[in-house]
């Protein structure tokens, strides 16, 4: 039930059935952490105005199971939870959100488990001035997690940089809903876009065992990437990425270092019957887990016409050489559907090869059929093969 009128300010939204409980938009939609949904079996209900909102969820955790026609299981999540949260917009420029999580019996990381979970952020958003946005997440077992997210454009370019700490054992509601725990880091990311190209740099730094527990290791973990596209022509466009990496583990018996460097490169050009596609990368690892790994893929994207539509074929080849575990594979696929009245048919076609060295060499293929009608104004019927 949606947009039910309760005043002249106030709206109800009701759900009742296998639904996704919902997270407040600051919360599930930052920047860098973004708090996650779980999926529930049992109701929900929100009041809502201009400036506020406030939503209390309750009922069975699970997960879907199936592709074709989804179903809720319990079989890999158990317990319940409830949710108690709101969201208000304090003045033009300032919002705050709060979240609440009660989950009982539920399966975690490290066993089943029943705690209380807390989530807040405060949000500064002026467009002369930019965005700024301080997140808090406490669980009743002691662990707290904090990001800071800061965004400004200067110049044309769109700038934007963060921060964050997690205790270890950090919880949010179950293990399908996990968020990052022992890690605290930095990010940075500037953007800038013109009428013909794009142009972006990033940096992100990352830390692992933040309270220096001597039993187990801290990974550190840095990366500075770049990436541009260029409109050549009305038809014709061109990407190309570069990442550098630095990755090192120490103690408690161990003792890595690797370095990293990553080229991407793709280009698309629309033909009059499609648009064609191709990438080609080379992904170069030395130092303790060293490979070189060559990826490249071709992909033909057909025009609808005459009924048809969703028409791809398409090539895909990989290597990797230098490593414990070296490999090539190779697919061939192609898929499309066919619409007539009230009726349409699809299918999909893969075909591929393994060739590694520690598995023996094999051929797979794979073939999807299906089919739709819509028998009545308000009824259709699906089936797959």
């Amino acid at each position: 039930q949606r947009d039910f009128a309760l005043t002249s300010h106030l709206q109800m939204d009701n759900e009742l059935g296998d639904i996704r409980a919902r997270v407040p938009t600051l919360l599930s939609q930052g920047y860098f952490i973004r708090l996650p949904e779980p999926l529930i079996e049992g109701l929900s209900s929100e009041i809502r105005s201009t400036d506020a909102s406030l939503r209390v969820t309750s009922g069975t955790l699970g997960t879907y199971q199936g592709r074709t026609f989804p179903v809720f299981t319990s079989e890999y999540s158990n317990g319940s939870a409830t949710s108690l949260s709101g969201q208000y917009r304090i003045s033009p420029q300032w919002q705050a959100s709060l979240q609440i999580w009660d989950a009982n019996n539920v399966l975690t990381a490290t066993g089943t488990d029943s705690f209380t979970s807390l989530a807040g952020t405060l949000r500064y958003d002026r467009p002369e001035t930019g965005k700024a946005q301080m997140s808090v997440l406490h669980s009743s077992n002691g662990a707290t997690g904090f990001w800071l997210d800061g965004e400004k454009r200067i110049a044309g370019w769109q700038n934007n940089l963060g921060l964050y700490r997690m205790d270890p054992n950090l919880q949010w509601v179950d293990r399908n809903t996990t968020v990052l725990t022992d890690t605290q880091g930095i990010y940075a990311r500037t953007a800038t876009r013109d009428q013909n190209s794009y142009s972006s740099l990033g940096l992100d730094w990352a830390q692992t065992n933040v309270d220096s527990n001597p039993l187990l290791s801290t990974r550190t973990s840095a990366i500075l990437f770049g990436n541009y596209n260029y409109q050549l022509t009305d038809s014709t466009s061109v990407n190309g990425y570069l990442g550098l990496g630095d990755s090192r583990a120490s103690g408690a018996g161990v003792d890595l270092h690797d370095t990293s460097v990553t080229v991407r490169g793709s280009t698309s050009t629309r033909f009059s019957t499609g648009t064609s596609a191709w990438l080609l990368g080379d992904d170069v690892r030395n130092g303790s887990n060293a490979y070189n790994r060559l990826d490249a893929t071709w992909d033909y994207f057909w025009n609808t016409t005459a009924g048809f539509s969703g028409l791809r074929s398409g090539l895909s080849y990989a290597q990797q050489t230098g490593s414990v575990n070296d490999f090539r594979q190779a697919s061939v696929r192609a898929g499309g559907n066919y619409s007539l009245n009230n009726s349409n048919v699809g299918a999909s076609f893969t075909y591929g090869y393994l060739d590694s060295e520690t598995i023996d060499s094999n051929r797979a293929m794979s073939v999807v059929l299906s089919a739709g009608w819509r028998f009545a104004t308000n009824w259709r019927l699906n089936a797959d093969l």
